[in-house]
């Protein structure tokens, strides 16, 4: 994963006690940057600085309800965003008033494989608190988990029963917002990260080639994991969102999405998801974790090299094969200019 949570952190300070309360979409609390990755900041994706692996344990066996929603998105594809989003159409009433901030997952998300599976078991409050996954299983209904779990870490009954909905994002801008985060790190006590990321070649390298076989992997395995259960699960059950979407037509991603979740969208409530989430004209708030939060940014940052590196791994390792993540394939637009510079 591009980055963790801080494991030295005072007890009682954990982050959510400082998370904007106006921000249904919280704080993107995989995104600060564990201390004992030090060794090998390569390989953050590997495990997660908070990962908690009775968490995990009990995630995966979890018994799925039928109106419980799982919602997946790969670091910096904007979880924080997608579960905001989510947590409002499943909360919000018809006027738009959200309930209460103070439940699991109200001010952002808790993930999963990031939280003890007892509450009497936690043993560190950096990341999400005291919350643990009890206090997961014990939401109101409709349940909500939101993760960055690949397909294989999901409850097996999610085969059976619930919603999956995958948050999805251009690569491309992807790996720059994650350069830019690492960039925008403090210089104390991380400065160590940020050398290593000195510029965007370095890190375009590591997110080509991060392992497979970690926790997360790399964007194109992750994404045609995801796609693959989608497909099993067939449209009645699965969803995949696209970030770009709610840049392009707010209202309409909102009111596909809410179809799928079987939940109303009023007027009203579609104002209020739009100042939420801090998207639209009328938005009032925003997500300490986003950079920018734009749409072909990496256009101002990649070089024609870089797109084609990109293009050409989107067919080699799978996610073209997967209709559901077409509108995703690399846009062709740079490939003359890559091969006049080869």
């Amino acid at each position: 994963m591009l980055a963790a949570a801080l494991r030295r952190v005072k007890p009682g300070n954990g982050l959510l006690s400082w998370a904007p309360t106006v921000v249904c979409t919280g704080l993107g609390l995989g995104a600060i940057v564990d201390l004992d990755h030090r060794e090998n900041p390569t390989n953050l994706a590997k495990k997660p600085a908070y990962y908690e692996a009775s968490g995990a344990a009990a995630f995966k066996a979890l018994t799925a309800r039928d109106d419980d929603v799982f919602v997946a998105s790969y670091p910096k594809c904007g979880t924080s965003f997608g579960h905001g989003i989510v947590y409002a159409l499943l909360r919000m009433d018809d006027d738009g008033a959200c309930g209460d901030d103070g439940e699991c997952g109200g001010r952002g998300q808790v993930y999963p494989d990031g939280v003890a599976a007892k509450r009497g078991d936690v043993e560190r409050r950096a990341a999400f608190g005291a919350w643990s996954f009890e206090d997961l299983s014990a939401q109101r209904a409709p349940r909500l988990f939101t993760s960055h779990s690949k397909a294989d870490a999901l409850p097996a009954t999610l085969a059976l029963r619930g919603r999956y909905v995958v948050f999805a994002r251009d690569p491309k801008d992807c790996l720059v917002s994650g350069f830019f985060f690492v960039r925008g790190l403090d210089a104390k006590p991380l400065y160590w990260l940020r050398r290593r990321y000195h510029d965007l070649d370095s890190y375009f390298e590591t997110f080509l080639e991060r392992d497979g076989g970690g926790t997360y992997g790399d964007w194109w395995s992750w994404h045609s994991d995801a796609a693959a259960l989608a497909e099993d699960l067939g449209p009645e059950r699965a969803l995949v969102v696209f970030y770009e979407d709610f840049h392009r037509d707010f209202d309409a991603a909102a009111a596909a999405l809410a179809a799928f979740l079987g939940v109303s969208l009023t007027p009203a409530k579609l104002a209020a998801l739009r100042r939420r989430t801090a998207m639209g004209d009328d938005a009032g708030a925003t997500v300490p974790t986003a950079r920018l939060g734009r749409v072909g940014d990496h256009r101002r940052h990649l070089s024609a090299q870089h797109w084609l590196r990109l293009d050409r791994l989107f067919s080699a390792r799978g996610a073209a094969a997967h209709p559901l993540l077409a509108p995703l394939a690399p846009e062709r637009v740079f490939r003359a200019a890559a091969a006049e510079a080869e």
